[in-house]
């Protein structure tokens, strides 16, 4: 057989080892928010009044971001800054609150005099509007309101069970899994009781909150490769934000992007790495 056939069937047979650990992300990934369990906390009533007297679509998020954007101007966060399910940039005191460096009742405790202050400027549509982002940044820091509000995802619960079933032919498993991802440290505690049995298919849980790195920082990647001993060449990052699967690149990881809640496709990707049959 001629050398350079051996060469590409080598290669070919190195690239497509399947992973050794497997990264989850856990929001948009394994879990998802209960968008209406969330409205029901905040107050539909609040969102019908906005809806209605000021003329305003639900979707209050880019507005509630700007206002929590006020808290910190400090620009050295927005730099490789997290972003959110709805594909926004996080405001950097998030990204804080995230890495435990700042604690949900520290911001709303914050946001109360920048609201009026705001409102005094005539920021707002209405006082509805302004009610409504109040209720609503009690509520998203509100580590028991948060925790209550996040349901597992069936089909990538279905697909990390599979993975962890997955076994090598001397019987030893093939994948260990990990979480790594972004939460606060108070709800995610929370949050964790209330679904040991979820848990009990990590080896090890990496969670923002609790190393104060968040991802997509490459100290977050840093931290986890030194502190597990692990091969990036070894590990597939399963995460829904852009940015994190590109930091996860830059660290030599294989990255999969699960985007629009598409479970077919992240599985089609899985098996094109070698990760699933």
């Amino acid at each position: 057989m001629p050398r350079k056939v051996i060469l590409c069937i080598m290669l070919c047979t190195f690239f497509s080892l399947p992973a050794k650990v497997i990264l989850w992300d856990l929001g948009g990934v394994l879990f998802e928010p209960d968008k209406i369990g969330v409205a029901l906390e905040v107050g539909l009533e609040s969102f019908l009044s906005h809806a209605i007297f000021d003329f305003r679509s639900p979707n209050i998020q880019p507005v509630l971001f700007d206002v929590i954007n006020h808290l910190d101007q400090d620009e050295t966060q927005r730099k490789d800054v997290a972003g959110s399910s709805h594909g926004l940039c996080l405001p950097p005191i998030m990204c804080k609150w995230q890495a435990g460096t700042v604690t949900g009742e520290e911001i709303v405790q914050q946001s109360r005099p920048l609201i009026k202050k705001l409102y005094a400027c005539d920021y707002f549509d209405s006082k509805a509007q302004m009610n409504l982002i109040w209720r609503c940044i009690k509520a998203m820091f509100n580590p028991v309101v948060l925790a209550r509000n996040i349901y597992p995802a069936e089909e990538g619960i279905k697909l990390l069970q599979e993975s962890y079933r997955m076994k090598n032919k001397d019987g030893t498993k093939t994948h260990r899994q990990f979480v790594f991802s972004n939460w606060d440290q108070i709800s995610f505690d929370i949050f964790k009781g209330q679904h040991m049995a979820i848990f009990r298919y990590f080896e090890e849980i990496v969670i923002s909150g609790h190393i104060k790195r968040i991802k997509p920082n490459q100290d977050a990647f840093e931290y986890l490769i030194e502190t597990f001993h692990l091969n990036p060449q070894e590990c597939v990052l399963i995460d829904d934000q852009a940015v994190n699967v590109r930091a996860a690149r830059k660290c030599n990881m294989q990255a999969v992007l699960i985007h629009n809640k598409d479970y077919q496709q992240l599985r089609s990707d899985l098996r094109s790495l070698g990760v699933i049959p």
